[in-house]
């Protein structure tokens, strides 16, 4: 988790705020 760091996070926080939506 240091290549795609930037990557994962937005698709993370993407997916994550849908949930917490």
């Amino acid at each position: 988790m240091d290549r795609c760091s930037d990557r994962a996070g937005r698709e993370v926080g993407g997916w994550i705020a849908a949930g917490f939506r």
